[in-house]
């Protein structure tokens, strides 16, 4: 099958627009990560020079706030060690239970 000069013409510069097209996508898509790269560094460096205010401002009262999740988390973790002492404890009940229901089965 033969194509044409013309039809070829008209193909590549269909293919030719198509490629401009996803040139100018791939630049918008570059030029927005990199806005969105700065705004995020700003922010980043925003909240750190606020941090870095609080630390100079009331190093206390940061030192408090940081005590006090420090003690929630703590809490937390001693009853998830009381949860699992107390589920280690039921199962081996459980297990007790049923070796012993065993043995008379099996004894009479």
């Amino acid at each position: 099958m033969e194509i044409s000069n013309d039809d070829l013409a008209r193909i590549l510069g269909r293919m030719e627009a198509k490629l401009d097209q996803q040139a100018s996508t791939s630049l918008r898509v570059e030029t927005s990560l990199t806005n969105l790269d700065a705004k995020v560094t700003r922010q980043f460096a925003e909240h750190d020079l606020r941090l870095r205010e609080l630390e100079v401002a009331n190093p206390k009262q940061l030192a408090d706030k940081f005590k006090g999740h420090e003690d929630r988390i703590q809490a937390l973790e001693r009853g998830a060690a009381k949860a699992g002492v107390l589920a280690g404890i039921g199962s081996s009940l459980a297990i007790a239970a049923l070796v012993e229901l065993l043995k008379r089965k099996l004894g009479q």
